[in-house]
């Protein structure tokens, strides 16, 4: 079935060196992109690649709003870091479904 898929002229652009008999290396900058064709043609995605983390970004959040009024996170947020952290197995595209499965098991 790859072989046949790796044809599709939306997706054989798109697909880089072929690994194996099951695999195709697909660059970072398409991964978005060769997901979204894929489902289009009816193929449901499981991201598991996953990435590697990165050199430390550090930044400062403000402690209160303008107008004095204390900075605080929503409860919402709060939720969905907290189904985020508790599905944290699930990588890529694969945790926003995770999430929203985690999310809803609790409502």
């Amino acid at each position: 079935m790859l072989h046949h898929l790796s044809r599709n002229a939306r997706l054989a652009g798109l697909l880089g060196e072929r690994i194996d008999e099951y695999r195709f290396h697909v660059a970072d900058e398409n991964r978005g992109i060769v997901k979204q064709v894929l489902i289009s043609l009816g193929f449901p995605v499981h991201d598991v690649a996953g990435y590697v983390d990165g050199d430390p970004f550090p930044i400062a959040l403000k402690q209160e709003f303008g107008g004095g009024t204390a900075f605080t996170i929503r409860e919402y947020r709060k939720q969905a870091a907290r189904a985020t952290w508790e599905t944290r197995k699930c990588r890529g595209a694969a945790a926003w479904w995770c999430c929203r499965a985690a999310r809803a098991r609790r409502l």
